[in-house]
Order: structure tokens, then C-alpha cells, then sequence
């Protein structure tokens, strides 16, 4: 039988902690890997380890300090990845102490060392499928291409549709699309287009994207993502008088 994997992600450089946490899993047959997290990288679409995170079946993330905000953002952008190409959602062990998490990572469980090899047995021996939403949404990272958001409505169908990323990290928006929902469309026509529209809600700033298509739930909306932002505002569908109910995706504490 094919070993199960797991994925860690360590937030410091400490060698000889994730030495013990590789030693501890691998003794419970597991087959693990994983990383460092980079502060340094500035490419969106290398620092998120979403690829390596495809096939595995845990994701265990070290972090003996508190989260740094750009880092939580990472991590979560990595959650909404992971959403686009599973069914289920994997679950996620702390290593560390407790500490607030947004809204994405917090099904994620605290633990120690001691008992993290028991943790994941338990852990990876039942599948759970991703919560039932009022609207879909994850992304799509790729190398040389970019980091996507996809949007679309998980029933019925909205009549124009709006996507922005906070500004406190001078985010931006330089690319969207209209097609089949869970693939970059290769061509898109998009009905009154708008862009770089400025937003506010709740003191927080947001640069937007939109259109008016009609999306089903077939059909998806996409937005190219340049840096990070601290939140996602979500407008669904767009009325005459321009007025949109709206929603919105904490990245970060």
C-alpha cells in the first residue's frame, strides 16, 4: 500500500525542531516533505506551495512565533488553491502555541509534537468535503501565468460580477475573464467591462474588477491577483442603479 503523504511547513528556520517533527511523522508510516517558508520571495505564484500540497493527504505547518500577517496571508491564498482542485478538504495541524487565525485556516487544529503522529492517523482516515458555501470561490497559481481568484455563484445565477483585493500592501487587479468554471479560459467576452474601480467598506480600501455577464452555476469569473492584499471583497451580480450586495474573504487577522 502506498504510503500516505504529508506536507510541512515550517515558519522559522529551525532545523532541528522540523528534523524532530519529519522524525516523529515518518515513525507513524508516513511519507513526508516539506519547506521552509520564504519571507524573502517576492513571486506570488513560488512562495505558495500549492503544488506539493496537491497530493497530500495533511499539511502540517511549524510555528513556534506568532504568524507574520504576509505570511497568514500565504497560507491562506494556499487554502483557496487547494479548494480548486480537491473535493475534500485536508486537514491542517499547528505545531506551536494557539493563536488567532483568519477565517480560511480555522479549522486548522493546535498540537504537540507528542501526539502529532496519532493526530494525523486519526486525522487522515476520514475525508471531509470542503463546507457548503453560498457562493464558490478558490484560485489558481501558476507558474509564469500568475495567481488566479475564481468566482462564480453556487446555484441560480448572478447578473454582473464585481472582485477586489485590499490596498494595504499595494495590491492590484491587471487581468479577468469569463468561462467554464475550474479552467482558465483560453478566450473570454466580457459585457461592460470595468476596472481599477476604488471601494471602501469597512475603513478597509479595495481596488476592483468587474463586469456585467450573467454567470450560471457553470460559468465562473477570474481575476488576476499582482501582490497581496489583507481581504477580497466579492460583489454579486449588479443592479441598474449600480448597488451590489457584497462579501468579504479575510486573508490575515
Amino acid at each position: 500500500m502506498e504510503k500516505k503523504k504529508i506536507f510541512v511547513t515550517a515558519m522559522e528556520h529551525d532545523e532541528a525542531l522540523v528534523k524532530s517533527v519529519f522524525n516523529k511523522v515518518s515513525s507513524y508510516g508516513f511519507d513526508v516533505n516539506g519547506h521552509f517558508w520564504n519571507y524573502e520571495e517576492q513571486d506570488l505564484t513560488k512562495e505558495i506551495p500549492s503544488v506539493e500540497l496537491e497530493t497530500s493527504s495533511a499539511w502540517i505547518i511549524i510555528a513556534s512565533n506568532k504568524i507574520e500577517e504576509k505570511a497568514m496571508i500565504g497560507l491562506s491564498l494556499t487554502i483557496l488553491t487547494l479548494k480548486n482542485f480537491s473535493k475534500t478538504r485536508a486537514p491542517i495541524l499547528v505545531i506551536g502555541p494557539s493563536q488567532e487565525l483568519p477565517p480560511i485556516l480555522q479549522y486548522a487544529e493546535f498540537c504537540d509534537i507528542g501526539n502529532i503522529g496519532a493526530k494525523l492517523a486519526a486525522k487522515t482516515a476520514i475525508k471531509k468535503p470542503w463546507p457548503k458555501e453560498e457562493f464558490r470561490y478558490c484560485a489558481h497559481n501558476q507558474t509564469g501565468v500568475g495567481f488566479w481568484f475564481e468566482i462564480g455563484p453556487a446555484a441560480d445565477s448572478w447578473n454582473g460580477v464585481l472582485c477586489g483585493v485590499s490596498t494595504d500592501y499595494g495590491a492590484s487587479l491587471d487581468f479577468q475573464a469569463v468561462g467554464d468554471k475550474g479552467m482558465l479560459p483560453e478566450r473570454s467576452t466580457l459585457n461592460y467591462p470595468f476596472k481599477d474601480a476604488k471601494l471602501s467598506n469597512n475603513n478597509v480600501e479595495y481596488v476592483a474588477n468587474g463586469c456585467k455577464n450573467v454567470l450560471t452555476s457553470n460559468d465562473s469569473y477570474f481575476v488576476r491577483l499582482k501582490g497581496i492584499g489583507t481581504s477580497i471583497i466579492i460583489g454579486e451580480g449588479l443592479a441598474d442603479d449600480d448597488s451590489m450586495e457584497c462579501y468579504t474573504i479575510k486573508l490575515a487577522v
